[in-house]
């Protein structure tokens, strides 16, 4: 008889198959946390995964459920399964999974995971958070500002026209602007679509990525809200990696191939080169104090000392996160008033560039 069904087996048709598949941070942290439950509650894999299939609130996490029971029903590990969908789980999570299944951890795996991704989730939020409202007000500025140049004011330049004084500087250069964004709008909106487009396919190249990344980091206040954010993503992955086996070399290529940052990114692969020729690792971060600041090092030196890294690293974590909650407030308080008084002095101007010649001819017709 089967050990199981025929419906396990088979390939998944195709009109079954998401056209685009979504499987993010969120679905990750439920399916990994609810096998985690499901494993040490000692319901086997194969049923847990068929339950989490069931559960399933979209196609696309039903498609994932579904594979990975395949994969496992085919005598394969849960880890090769997801080697299937690499564009939405990293490497990360699966080779915690792996480390898991060698050591036959697997429920301990998947619960250390549950909690870095929750962590790495909740991180992400509030970096988009500290974000969005400043892109809010500079997507309604440039929106009312649009407005008034383009509909409101080529209503009222014609009465100024039509009359012999001259008008105000503030008054001639918006009449500057509004022609010519009326005139030439659509080629300036093809270039600078064309210049975010290169852009971006610039930023796909190594070497210009990096540079951009490093770059980031100088720039003042929000420099140091990434840095942060780099240092507790990092640091998390390295605790959560260490803590469950796996050798510092591996963890770093890891930690590496994770960090959405590119010249963070550089400086660990050079730090595990360091570590593979024998070196300390907190001497080979050391070497950038940009990246890894002196209290990291000197806290990664005493882990590396005393045989307790992995808490080490977890410590780190929970302090960068902190420091990263304190640079995003900082960044909202800092960011939004100024972003305020620029929004309100260029409203002002362009309603002065409006109200200036009313009251000038005004003034001229009762003289």
């Amino acid at each position: 008889m089967d050990k199981y069904p025929h419906h396990v087996r088979k390939e998944i048709p195709l009109s079954l198959r998401p056209r685009i598949l979504v499987f993010g941070m969120r679905e990750q942290v439920l399916f990994t946390r609810r096998l985690s439950v499901y494993l040490s509650a000692g319901v086997p894999i194969l049923e847990a995964l068929a339950l989490l299939a069931e559960d399933a609130g979209s196609k696309s996490t039903s498609h994932v459920f579904s594979t990975l029971t395949r994969a496992i029903a085919e005598g394969r590990p849960l880890s090769s399964g997801l080697q299937e969908f690499p564009s939405q789980v990293g490497a990360f999570t699966v080779s915690m999974i792996e480390v898991g299944e060698r050591s036959g951890t697997l429920k301990e795996s998947l619960t250390y995971l549950a909690t870095a991704l929750r962590k790495q989730q909740a991180l992400q939020r509030k970096l988009v958070g500290a974000l969005v409202y400043p892109a809010i007000i500079v997507l309604t500025t440039i929106a009312i500002s649009t407005f008034l140049i383009l509909y409101a004011f080529p209503k009222i330049v014609p009465l100024f026209r039509g009359f012999d004084s001259t008008l105000p500087f503030a008054t001639r250069a918006l009449i500057f602007v509004s022609d010519t964004l009326s005139r030439y709008g659509i080629a300036i909106l093809l270039f600078l679509g064309a210049s975010i487009t290169l852009f971006w396919l610039l930023l796909h190249k190594p070497t210009i990525r990096r540079s951009f990344d490093a770059f980031l980091l100088h720039i003042p206040i929000f420099g140091s809200l990434l840095r942060a954010y780099c240092l507790a993503s990092v640091s998390r992955t390295l605790a959560t990696l260490l803590k469950s086996g796996v050798d510092i070399v591996s963890a770093l290529e890891l930690a590496s191939a994770t960090t959405k940052n590119q010249a963070y990114a550089v400086r660990i692969l050079s730090a595990r080169d360091h570590v593979l020729e024998g070196r300390h690792l907190s001497g080979a971060l050391l070497e950038n104090e940009l990246c890894f600041p002196r209290m990291y090092t000197q806290m990664v030196g005493t882990g590396e000392r005393t045989g307790s890294l992995p808490e080490t690293c977890r410590v780190l974590a929970e302090h960068y996160e902190e420091e990263f909650d304190a640079a995003s407030e900082s960044v909202s308080s800092l960011i939004e008033p100024v972003l305020m008084v620029v929004m309100g002095l260029l409203v002002g101007f362009i309603a002065l560039a409006i109200i200036m010649p009313v009251y000038q001819i005004t003034q001229d017709m009762h003289a």
